[in-house]
């Protein structure tokens, strides 16, 4: 059924895929898509290639940069929601499409795992977090349960949370195993960085032409992407930055990394999030900390990291007036809780109606936030959120997988891990202020970065039986 695998095409195919030119040709498909509306039309492009991928390699590694940057390639103008709430991708024949697009890759990424017998019995009796899975996802699917308010719009939702916090991760868990754990970091690097450059441009490009400045000043609620908003675009910025200092530190051109890892921070708060402002600040200091002192290019850093903030220092200061009516949003805003502390209220009444298994995700109502239909109202913290809608039972689940997540990364630290880690501590930090655990497209890079931990904490692996 493989014979195929042995023609010099495939080979050639399999070079490609994976090499560094395929994540470069993805990244251009969903740049092109988003700023020129032809993401429809691409899109075909992108997953028809990835299609082929499946096919002809042995290792998940390719497949990457396309879950990661799926979602980038929708354009403002054919948004479901703000700013357009176009139907374009939602009425035939974008649906039909989509949808068989999405069965043809799912049925070559079953392939795959037939093909390079990856699922085993003994493959899956050593899956990592077993008995975290079996406990949050139990949580997940008893979200509201006897409660009034349960309907089986808060079973879906808890199903797709499953996805999130376990699906994706299990399934580069088991089609990574082939690679060896330090060069994937670095090619992860390598992949962030291109993303990094992708979601960079679409921030700069809005500013450019996306009529964001109204009176001389930006106006937060202009900045809206497609495929998100300045909270999505943020947290999606802010993710990166630790993945690419590793860059920097291990790379023979730091400087590009240092570059990328610098306008990513810039860009993050471009975007006027206040959790994106915090959590990208500290992720770039700790990641210009660490690189001074591990890493093959420690010297350069001791001398590139002050000399690099006495110039953000002396801009500041000779720009201040500009950087204030960009940023007057955040100077407006100060510290406000912006009505969370209202939903923290109202999740803890709402927690203690159902105390055991919660009101279910679409349990919960409020009018502080408006959301897309298809989405359930939230309360901005994952601890509120796991008591309103999953109750104790949902809280000790999440504690307890939370738990072996830490103890993880803890076993056989190395600088690869631990930027790794920080990237997605990043993520459960930014969850503290918001709802990006709960939504699968952010837990993408996260269960990623997660699966490459537990390789690095495994013992170097031996080559797998044909």
């Amino acid at each position: 059924m493989t014979d195929y695998l042995n023609k010099p095409l495939v080979a050639s195919l399999r070079r490609f895929f994976m090499g560094p030119i395929y994540p470069i040709v993805v990244c251009l498909t969903v740049l092109f898509g988003h700023t020129f509306a032809l993401e429809f039309y691409l899109n075909i492009i992108n997953v028809l290639l990835a299609v082929v991928m499946l096919l002809v390699c042995d290792s998940l590694r390719p497949f990457i940069v396309v879950v990661v940057s799926y979602l980038y390639q929708i354009s403002v103008a054919h948004s479901p929601s703000s700013p357009t709430s176009s139907d374009f991708l939602l009425t035939p024949p974008g649906v039909y499409v989509t949808a068989a697009l999405f069965v043809l890759a799912g049925a070559a990424l079953v392939f795959f795992f037939i093909r390079n017998r990856l699922i085993t019995l003994d493959s899956l009796k050593s899956l990592p977090m077993r008995y975290a899975f079996f406990a949050l996802s139990f949580a997940f699917v008893m979200n509201g349960a006897f409660s009034d308010a349960w309907n089986f719009s808060s079973l879906g939702y808890g199903l797709l949370n499953i996805v999130g916090f376990f699906g994706i991760f299990y399934i580069f868990y088991l089609g990574l195993r082939r690679e060896s754990a330090v060069p994937l970091v670095k090619y992860i690097a390598y992949v962030s960085m291109l993303i990094a450059a992708v979601l960079v441009i679409e921030v700069l490009l809005l500013y450019a032409f996306g009529g964001v400045f109204v009176g001389g000043t930006v106006v937060k609620d202009k900045i809206l992407f497609g495929w998100g908003n300045w909270n999505s675009m943020g947290q999606n910025l802010v993710v990166l930055i630790p993945v690419l200092f590793y860059g920097a530190m291990k790379n023979r051109y730091p400087w590009v990394y240092f570059a990328a890892a610098t306008l990513t921070t810039g860009a993050a708060i471009l975007t006027l999030s206040r959790n994106a402002l915090i959590f990208a600040v500290l992720s770039y200091v700790a990641g210009a900390l660490i690189s001074c002192f591990f890493g093959d290019n420690k010297r350069a850093f001791r001398v590139i990291v002050p000399a690099g903030a006495a110039v953000v220092l002396e801009g500041v200061v000779l720009f201040w007036g500009k950087i204030s009516t960009v940023l007057a949003d955040f100077i407006n805003r100060g510290f406000s809780d912006n009505g969370r502390f209202d939903l923290y209220n109202q999740g803890f009444a709402e927690f203690l109606e159902a105390p055991v298994f919660g009101k279910g995700f679409f349990g919960i109502t409020t009018e502080t936030f408006n959301f897309v239909e298809f989405l359930p109202q939230m309360m901005h913290s994952t601890p509120v959120q796991l008591l309103a809608s999953m109750g104790v039972v949902g809280f000790a689940a999440y504690a307890f997988y939370r738990y072996k997540t830490v103890k993880l990364v803890l076993v056989r630290p190395s600088v690869e891990k631990t930027m790794l880690a920080l990237s997605a501590l990043v993520l459960v930090l930014q969850s503290l202020l918001d709802n990006f655990i709960f939504y699968v497209q952010p837990m993408i890079y996260y269960s990623i970065a997660l699966a490459v931990c537990v390789k690095l904490s495994e013992p170097p692996p031996s080559e797998l039986a044909e």
